[in-house]
């Protein structure tokens, strides 16, 4: 099946790839950025400066990685490869990878938010910028592309052998 759609596909998942390089969160405490984060940064982990307090010398923190953003990742980039395949149905990985990169992108901003609320007793706040926003957006697209396709392949199928009788 040689169908335009399925061109689609990888330039989404490529798109979405791209964004875990873009802002995914910023960390503000009373409305001043303290950091930002890419997606990348939020899978592997960064360690930051914090400012010094009372002529105090700056400490190195270390934030951890989050394993479902690397996850997530690790989600689109298997989509990517997979939406190539030129098999019939090659289209099911993709969708369920997609699916799998929005859902993990869910439980990524809900452990976020949790761990905020209990370490930073109300006071550091989380914004999701657009990298986290359009990945997530992407992820939903790129499923939805890909289940359209399992759909129009199946009836492509049922038309063919309805043909052959």
């Amino acid at each position: 099946m040689n169908n335009p759609t399925k061109n689609i596909s990888p330039a989404l998942f490529c798109l979405t790839l791209i964004c875990f390089f873009l802002p995914f969160i910023t960390l503000s405490c009373r409305q001043e950025p303290l950091v930002t984060l890419n997606g990348v940064e939020v899978a592997t982990g960064k360690e930051i400066q914090s400012p010094s307090i009372f002529g105090e010398p700056a400490k190195k923190e270390k934030i951890p990685g989050e394993p479902l953003a690397a996850l997530a990742f690790l989600s689109g980039a298997i989509g990517l490869g997979t939406s190539f395949l030129k098999a019939k149905k090659s289209a099911v990985i993709p969708a369920g990878c997609g699916a799998a990169g929005f859902i993990l992108l869910l439980i990524v901003k809900s452990k976020i938010d949790n761990e905020i609320l209990k370490q930073g007793q109300g006071l550091i706040l989380v914004n999701y910028s657009f990298g986290f926003w359009l990945a997530f957006f992407l992820f939903i697209c790129a499923t939805l592309i890909n289940i359209y396709i399992v759909v129009q392949e199946q009836d492509e199928n049922k038309l063919n052998s309805t043909d052959v009788n």
